[in-house]
């Protein structure tokens, strides 16, 4: 028992009651298994694998669901004290656990539990971090282009090379984990940190599965606030981009300066002045207000981070055959 390596699947669940069962039969199926990969077996019985989840301040069953299940599975239960966000339990996913290698991943089946087989294959065979590509998504055809248009976009304007349609489920080495846990960010975006470490990298195709209702626990809010969590923790091309803008709205006003000396010296033409002072104070107004907006994001993160508020409080902590070892 002490040899084998520690594999942990860490999952956050927000009102995630009536999916959870089926989540976690399909990770007790896996867990005992042996998967075919490649021209490779994995044998799950040769590690330690446990399970955990963070409850993120659900208001349904989910904790009792949780409960319910922690005599058939090596589970681990985090309750937080409330609803902290998706990030801020991916976050507590990776804080928490002491592993040789974690698979992160979402409980609400869109992520393929039985890609965690390949996911150690390459583990094994030397990468530090393993990564699902989503080769195919389920949701509407809109959302569908802006997932696609912003992970392009966010490749462009980084300094470094991020993995293209490449979210959160992963699975990253004890090293990889060991150096995340050291940046004190609170607004993260794990797939830039993961490509900002290094190391030996792969990604694997794993079709997105459907949401089992059709609704996302993170919604339109949190899918905004991890899109500027990549852009604003990894790029300084917005707050370039307003000095270009500034430095264009400059030439703009010197052109209409000359327009307007050229009228009235020149072709003795006539300017009418209302009009130009309009267009002048909408044009130079909306990059003013673009820019201030654009400084405020960096500002807001950087006051987010002075404050030193934690980015979670655990509640509870449940472990088979233990104690509850948090109150309230």
């Amino acid at each position: 028992m002490e040899n084998k390596k520690t594999i942990v699947i860490a999952a956050p669940a927000f009102n995630e009651a009536k999916i959870l069962p089926v989540f976690l039969r399909e990770l007790e199926n896996i867990v005992s298994s042996r998967m075919q990969v490649g021209g490779a077996f994995v044998d799950f019985t040769q590690y330690n694998i446990k399970v955990v989840i963070i409850n993120d301040g659900s208001t349904d069953e989910t904790l009792a669901v949780l409960c319910d299940y922690m005599g058939s599975l090596d589970l681990e239960i985090v309750d937080l004290a409330r609803n902290f966000g998706h990030v801020a339990a991916c976050m507590a996913c990776i804080d928490l656990v002491d592993c040789d290698a974690l698979v992160l991943m979402d409980s609400d089946l869109q992520d393929d539990p039985n890609a965690i087989a390949q996911f150690i294959a390459m583990w094994e065979a030397g990468y530090g971090v393993v990564y699902a590509v989503r080769t195919s998504r389920k949701e509407a055809g809109l959302l569908k282009i802006a997932f696609s248009a912003y992970y392009r976009l966010l490749n462009l304007i980084t300094n470094i090379k991020m993995p293209t349609d490449a979210g959160n489920f992963s699975l990253m080495d004890k090293k990889i984990l060991e150096h995340i846990k050291k940046i004190p960010l609170r607004n993260r975006y794990l797939p830039g940190l993961r490509a900002y470490m290094g190391f030996k990298q792969t990604g694997v195709s794993v079709p997105r599965r459907e949401r089992h209702d059709k609704k996302s626990r993170v919604g339109l809010k949190g899918l905004f606030n991890l899109a500027f969590n990549g852009i604003f923790s990894f790029s300084y091309l917005p707050i370039r981009l307003f000095n270009v803008l500034g430095v264009f709205s400059l030439l703009i006003a010197m052109s209409l300066s000359f327009f307007a000396l050229w009228s009235k010296l020149v072709s003795d033409g006539i300017v009418v002045a209302w009009a130009s002072q309009i267009i002048s104070i909408a044009f130079f107004g909306g990059i003013n207000i673009l820019g201030l907006g654009i400084i405020g994001e960096y500002v807001a993160r950087i006051h987010d981070q002075i404050k030193g508020y934690p980015p979670y409080i655990v509640r509870d902590i449940l472990k088979p055959n233990a104690k509850r070892t948090g109150r309230g």
